[in-house]
């Protein structure tokens, strides 16, 4: 090598033209470096703009579909009034309950009817009010008009919902202020719902704004003309909405990434502030959000107003570490490479055929791993950083049915393309193991395709890091396992159809010998009755695998039928520990019950009941000296129970087979009854679908093992949890049934 460059150094000194192909080779890397540079960044810019665009829309028209559902529900309202010739202040009070507005309608502060009350029916109106018992026993006593004073019509706010903090309100002449009177006006006199501009709400205290929604309602609902309106209102239905209250709902429903808040004037009229700032995490603040760049400036018209909506983010183009260091990376590697080009051109005569084939296998080699890539079965997409997609391959279109064209840029996995059926808190672990944690995920999800039909993927999604160990991008591969799914299913329904045409013949078969070897055939010779005990015995050992078999089948699809309540387990403990006593005292082993912690726990007491009798059954099975304790604990959360015995124990290459399938350990068998190698397996399963969990605690050869057993208590959260999934599950599965 050192002969190699002595020889190239001393050629480029006597021909000059070879040291100066290597100066435009490096001018050519210097200017390209700079022009790489520029790319990078204004494609960094496209994107946040794209992104700036997609998220302004979507927020544009969550507005107006918010503004439309109070709208519908203002008509809802009125067509309470069409339908009756008088609604009450009870049955005014029952619609609002139902309406449920702190689920449905969070940003809405009252809905009410305002009722026209001309100046002769003032006295008498007041008068009823303070009489109307339909509600409160001791009626509103205090009931007056609000502010005092006189005026051609009133138009007072009569029956209200909720009326709890919303007091000042009733009673209240929605006609004695200006904004109002002007919405009241419009909406009479068009019979339309009117808007009115940003307002302070009598009832409100901290300085924020809403606007009120007025939609009229007639005594005659045909009536077609101004003249006819105006004669014949009666009241309106109002409702209230709280600006920041809105907006908080509108920005925390939309995935925001690139937008930081916005702010919203009324420009109908003259600009009126409406919500000087909201961030997107739904903190309003009465700084206007003047040091945080305007992205884009949108007007939207709301009803009879027009509001100017000012979207601010301080975001910038985003550009990973590989696309900083790629223009200095491009000088460098000009240098190098212009260097390395003119020793290369002194010696290409020798070196050209090994590099051309060189090339030519390394070409393949890319094309074999882009055709692998490309035709494979498999649905494989590449994101940048903040999950948005920038490469799919041909899969994706077949198995989604979204073109490459409509996801690109876009969310992978979010609910305008294939995904968004994911639990909230499972996407935030998934997103942190992934992107925080930097590992990889596998787990199954459910997708829609975009003709909306369900599907099953088991997917994988891997980040990549770059020598800093920050994630440039990730890869996801899914495969679509939906037919597997189905298989399995039609797999479990035949072992669970098996299972119950074999219970009833093995049923039929240990009765019968049971007869014969009771004499009720005969007497039975001697030389027959260990054959026909041979059979008994492996008839019951085939009916409880048969059981088993249709209890597994039950728990894996969710047939398995749960009656949960809150109990005191000291009993039930007591009384499994006592029911196996006979067992344990014709083998000579004490069972006793130990410390027991009272506790209330929720679960199924027959199942739980099952558990416990299967962990201890075990203990007696493999014990034959010493003894067997049963003990409980508490913690925050749960309730656990450990069966400690003195038997032969569990060696630690077969720790990881105990809970598994028809597993069971041949090195402690031998001379011990034959199970059926699912009792653990469906003891961990009903724990786990319990809330709990069944363990091995500790195990040592030759002197004994510790399982633990868990249960959720009463006042945990994850008692709250277990109880709405299994009821969940119970739904989805009316036909649950009882274990066997």
């Amino acid at each position: 090598m050192f002969k190699l460059l002595k020889s190239g150094f001393s050629t480029i000194k006597n021909n000059i033209g070879f040291l100066v192909g290597f100066l435009l080779f490096f001018l050519i890397f210097v200017v390209g470096s700079f022009v790489v540079k520029n790319s990078i960044y204004k494609i960094s810019e496209e994107r946040l703009s794209a992104r700036f665009l997609t998220e302004t829309s979507t927020m544009l028209r969550a507005t107006q579909d918010k503004i439309e559902k109070y709208d519908l529900l203002l008509k809802s309202a009125r067509s309470l009034f069409y339908s009756s010739k008088e609604i009450t202040r009870a049955e005014w009070e029952a619609y609002g309950s139902s309406l449920d507005i702190s689920a449905n309608y969070p940003s809405l502060t009252e809905i009410a009817y305002v009722r026209r009350v001309l100046p002769l029916e003032k006295n008498e109106f007041i008068d009823n009010v303070r009489l109307d018992k339909s509600i409160n026993p001791k009626a509103y006593p205090d009931f007056d008009i609000t502010p005092k004073g006189d005026s051609d019509e009133y138009y007072i706010v009569d029956y209200l919902y909720p009326l709890n903090g919303n007091e000042e309100a009733f009673g209240f002449n929605v006609f004695s202020d200006s904004a109002r009177r002007m919405a009241i006006e419009l909406a009479r006199d068009t019979g339309l719902t009117a808007i009115t501009e940003p307002i302070m709400f009598i009832q409100e205290k901290g300085g924020e704004k809403g606007f009120l929604m007025l939609l009229p309602v007639y005594k005659n609902d045909k009536v077609d003309s101004l003249e006819g309106r105006r004669d014949d209102i009666q009241g309106f239905i109002l409702a209230a909405v709280g600006a920041s209250d809105l907006f908080s709902q509108i920005v925390l429903s939309i995935p925001l990434t690139s937008l930081s808040g916005l702010s919203v004037t009324d420009v109908t009229d003259n600009s009126a502030v409406l919500l000087p700032y909201i961030d997107v995490l739904g903190r309003s603040t009465n700084d206007t959000g003047e040091n945080i760049p305007t992205v884009q400036t949108s007007r939207i018209s709301i009803g009879s107003r027009t509001w100017r909506i000012n979207f601010r983010s301080d975001t910038k183009p985003q550009i990973d570490n590989l696309g900083l260091i790629t223009p200095y990376a491009l000088s460098i590697l000009g240098f190098v490479i212009s260097l390395l080009i003119a020793l290369v051109l002194l010696n290409s005569a020798r070196l050209k055929s090994k590099a051309e084939k060189l090339a030519k296998d390394l070409t393949k080699d890319l094309e074999k791993f882009k055709l692998a890539v490309e035709n494979s079965s498999d649905h494989i997409v590449i994101t940048d950083a903040e999950g948005n997609i920038v490469y799919a391959n041909k899969s994706v279109e077949r198995i989604t049915g979204f073109l490459i064209s409509e996801v690109m840029g876009k969310k992978a996995g979010s609910k305008s393309l294939w995904g968004g059926q994911m639990d909230s808190e499972v996407y935030k672990k998934f997103w942190h193991q992934i992107k925080v944690e930097k590992k990889s995920f596998s787990g199954e999800f459910n997708n829609h395709r975009k003709n909306g039909e369900q599907y099953v993927v088991e997917a994988n999604i891997s980040p990549i890091l770059d020598q800093n160990n920050e994630v440039i991008f990730f890869v996801g591969i899914e495969r679509d396992i939906t037919k597997a799914k189905e298989i399995d299913k039609m797999k479990d329904e035949f072992v669970s159809v098996a299972s119950h045409e074999l219970r009833t013949p093995m049923t039929a078969i240990k009765g019968l010998v049971s007869m014969i070897l009771e004499g009720d055939y005969g007497e039975v010779g001697n030389k027959l009755l260990q054959p026909l005990g041979d059979i008994a015995l492996s008839t019951n050992r085939l009916i409880h695998l048969v059981n088993d078999m249709l209890n597994l089948s039950r728990i894996e699809s969710g047939r398995l039928k749960f009656t949960l309540k809150e109990f005191d387990p000291t009993v039930l403990i007591g009384g499994v520990v006592e029911s196996l006593n006979p067992i344990a005292k014709q083998k000579g082993i004490i069972l006793k019950v130990g410390t027991v912690s009272k506790a209330k726990i929720l679960g199924d007491e027959d199942k739980i009941s099952q558990v416990l009798n299967n962990l201890i059954g075990n203990s007696l099975k493999f014990t034959d000296k010493g003894s067997i304790v049963v003990d409980t604990e508490t913690n925050e959360n749960f309730l656990k129970i450990f069966v400690k015995d003195t038997g032969v124990g569990i060696v630690k290459e077969d720790v990881e087979k105990i809970f598994g399938k028809f597993e069971q350990i041949s090195s402690i068998q031998k001379g011990r009854p034959q199970g059926t190698g699912l009792g653990l397996y469906i003891s961990k399963q009903i724990a786990n679908k319990l809330g709990g969990d069944v363990w091995l605690e500790k195990s040592e050869l030759g002197k004994g093992s510790v399982f633990g057993f868990s249960l959720p208590l009463m006042q945990s959260k994850i008692a709250e949890k277990i109880k709405a999934e299994i009821a969940k599950e119970e739904k989805n599965n009316p036909n649950q049934k009882e274990m066997s």
